[in-house]
């Protein structure tokens, strides 16, 4: 799973343990994603992956018609 949020792309990977590893880029000074800032910015981190797990939330409730 991705989430954009003006310049900053969050990635959602899983891993073999079952865990997810999380990535953070910024596409405005680095387009192609080579440099993941997720240790550098854990709070934007943290931020970013609340919104990525709320929408993923209401994507499953819209599913299952919870949240009309």
């Amino acid at each position: 799973a991705a989430w954009i949020d003006g310049d900053w792309k969050l990635h959602k990977n899983s891993v073999k343990s079952g865990d997810f590893k999380w990535s953070l880029y910024n596409l405005a000074s680095d387009a192609a994603e080579n440099q993941d800032l997720a240790g550098d910015q854990p709070e934007r981190v943290a931020q970013l992956r609340e919104a990525l797990e709320a929408w993923q939330k209401s994507v499953v409730n819209s599913l299952n018609q919870q949240d009309y």
